[in-house]
């Protein structure tokens, strides 16, 4: 293999890692963003902390943490 052919290689590599790296994390923040608003919506529902870290299985920290950055 030429040392064109290689840096053609490792440049397509190297996009095609960026591009599943650029996904894994918009999926991750998907995931988050969906929790926080499950997070808001149980508790405008009137439902505990206690009770929404049961029901989304999280952890009561977690679920503090993200109520109290909503005010």
């Amino acid at each position: 293999m030429d040392l064109r052919s290689k840096l053609y290689h490792e440049r397509k590599e190297g996009k095609e890692e960026g591009r599943a790296e650029g996904l894994s994390e918009g999926l991750q923040k998907g995931r988050q963003e969906r929790e926080i608003e499950l997070i808001q919506s149980l508790s405008k529902k009137g439902k505990s902390p206690e009770e929404i870290a049961e029901l989304l299985d999280l952890s009561l920290e977690q679920v503090v943490k993200t109520l109290n950055k909503q005010f």
